[in-house]
């Protein structure tokens, strides 16, 4: 698979896996948001600890890449009659994990294609799982008024413990330099940018939670 990003898989009365090297925020938040009663989800995270990785709903983690001998490990170890995943999210936007996520899925699953690729990427599948086996492939995009009202609704009312992916507070001043260590891949999960902080000065996860200037 790529170098950053992943692949969660949920299983009904199972747990799902989740394939990666360096977990992206983005499916971090849908640990949050993947709520389906009677299952249970499974999440890696090399940014977060163990107690982190606990609260976001954390059963497994696979840090290896994407193999076909890892494919039908993780369907055969965690899936009934070795068949696939109930659902499987891709949210790194790689051809190769679209791919794989494709692979992964059970006949009759479904696959949330979160991540965007750039422009002129091509999806192969093959015509048997989307026909024989009745696959079901969505392409979602998040940034619409409606799910940005629906993600603020979801902080508001601590249904998406928030400071749970926010691990660091910074100055507003100190905006161009978070936004490089963000694409160098060096950021932590969330940033929270606070006016009110003096340039250079940087807050823990801790020293967040007692924050009083929200």
């Amino acid at each position: 698979m790529a170098e950053t990003g992943g692949l969660l898989a949920v299983q009904r009365q199972m747990i799902g896996k989740l394939a990666h090297r360096h977990l992206g925020q983005l499916l971090l938040g849908c640990t949050e948001i993947v709520h389906v009663p009677g299952r249970r989800k499974g999440v890696g995270a090399d940014q977060c600890g163990p107690v982190r990785k606990l609260e976001l709903g954390v059963a497994n983690t696979v840090a290896q890449r994407l193999s076909e001998e890892l494919l039908e490990r993780l369907r055969d170890d965690y899936t009934p009659h070795k068949l696939g995943f109930d659902c499987v999210i891709e949210a790194v936007g790689k051809p190769e994990t679209w791919n794989r996520a494709v692979e992964l899925v059970r006949p009759g699953g479904r696959v949330n294609l979160f991540g965007g690729c750039p422009r002129g990427t091509e999806l192969r599948v093959d015509t048997t799982r989307l026909h024989y086996d009745e696959i079901r492939i969505y392409a979602s995009f998040h940034h619409t008024p409606e799910t940005v009202r629906k993600a603020l609704e979801f902080i508001a009312n601590s249904q998406v413990p928030a400071l749970t992916l926010v691990r660091e507070g910074r100055s507003l001043q100190d905006l161009p330099e978070v936004l490089q260590e963000m694409r160098a891949g060096a950021a932590p999960p969330k940033t929270a940018v606070l006016p009110q902080l003096p340039a250079g000065v940087r807050l823990s996860a801790e020293e967040l939670e007692t924050f009083s200037g929200w």
